[in-house]
C-alpha cells in the first residue's frame, strides 16, 4: 500500500523495495540465485519485472550467489580478488574473469 502511494506521488516506473532480516524465510520469497546471482542485479529485476516479490540469503542459503554481495552483507569475509573480478580481471591469468564495472583494481 505505501509503496504504490510512492510510486505515484513520485512518479517512479518501478515500485520501491525493502531489505530487512529475520530468523525464518518470508511465504513465497525465492532463493536470490533464481533471480540473479548478483544482489543488486535481483534487486533491479524484482523491480522491473515484478515476477519476484521477495528473495532471500543467508548463512545456510549462500550457494550461488555472488561472493561480493555476500561479503557485503556480512554473510563471508571479503575475498581477497574481488577489486580484480569487479574490475579488469587478473593480471596474468588468461580469461580471469571479470564483471568490469569499475575502471581498475584500485
Amino acid at each position: 500500500m505505501v509503496g504504490k502511494k510512492i510510486v505515484s506521488a513520485c512518479r517512479l516506473s518501478t515500485e520501491p523495495l525493502a531489505v530487512y532480516g529475520s530468523d525464518s524465510i518470508p511465504q513465497g520469497a525465492v532463493h536470490l540465485p533464481e533471480v540473479h546471482r548478483c544482489i543488486a542485479a535481483a534487486m533491479v529485476n524484482m523491480a522491473i519485472e515484478k515476477r519476484v516479490s521477495a528473495f532471500y540469503l543467508g548463512s545456510d542459503a549462500k550457494t550461488g550467489c555472488c561472493p561480493g554481495g555476500l561479503s557485503h552483507t556480512g554473510y563471508i569475509m571479503c575475498p581477497p580478488a574481488i577489486s580484480f573480478f569487479v574490475s579488469t580481471g587478473r593480471p596474468g591469468i588468461p580469461d580471469a574473469p571479470a564483471e568490469y564495472l569499475k575502471a581498475s583494481p584500485e
